[in-house]
């Protein structure tokens, strides 16, 4: 098994990175986080790193407790495009509980 680690270095400055869990990514906009911890000093670094991975791990439950609350099934647009038939009815497309779907309007 590899040895995970949340520290990094770019350039001089050490940062701390933690790669989002999947399920939210969507919800986070984003695939990685990633803070700057102020120092050049490794130890230092090492201190500051766990109050932070501490935080994000309590942002992801944050998040996924709230999508539990409001529901996974909500529908959210993909876009507002409006599709029409030959016969003229529009139809919305909308993703469903991560699949896509359409509406007749």
């Amino acid at each position: 098994m590899g040895h995970i680690s949340y520290l990094c270095k770019r350039g001089s400055v050490y940062y701390a990175r933690m790669d989002v869990p999947e399920d939210l990514h969507l919800a986070l906009k984003t695939q990685t986080k990633k803070r700057s911890l102020g120092t050049k000093d490794e130890a230092e670094a090492k201190r500051r790193l766990w109050p932070v991975i501490a935080e994000w791990q309590r942002e992801f439950e944050d998040v996924r407790s709230r999508r539990a609350l409001v529901g996974m099934r909500r529908l959210r647009p993909i876009d507002f495009r409006v599709v029409f038939s030959r016969s003229g009815v529009g139809t919305q497309v909308y993703e469903l509980a991560g699949e896509s779907r359409t509406r007749s309007l």
